[in-house]
């Protein structure tokens, strides 16, 4: 997958657009990172997990929550925010972005 590009479909005169899957990792990343509540998955390589397959986006992030967050809202807060982001960088819909809780961190460990 590391040379995996999906084509943006933007219309130009001077070629086409493509952008590397990773690229796409890179915002969930990135949006992941700067929401207030998330914290990466142990090891950061494996915190957001893609496939691109028949047309379809379906992006995965295993991430710790704080403890005693509010799961649903904390979550939902998560899904929204990646898919305002990527769609308002690629035009891209992502299909499903699904968030696995690996753990929890205490506020005293921060």
């Amino acid at each position: 997958m590391a040379h995996e590009y999906i084509n943006l479909n933007v219309e130009s005169d001077l070629g086409i657009t493509n952008i590397n899957v990773d690229a796409i990792k890179d915002v969930a990343f990135i949006t992941a990172s700067k929401q207030e509540g998330i914290y990466a998955a142990k090891k950061e390589q494996d915190m957001v997990n893609l496939k691109f397959k028949d047309g379809r986006l379906i992006l995965g992030l295993n991430v710790r929550l704080l403890q005693d967050a509010d799961i649903a809202r904390v979550c939902s807060d998560l899904q929204k925010s990646i898919y305002k982001n990527i769609y308002d960088m690629t035009l891209i819909k992502p299909d499903a972005i699904n968030i696995n809780i690996v753990g929890f961190i205490k506020e005293a460990d921060l």
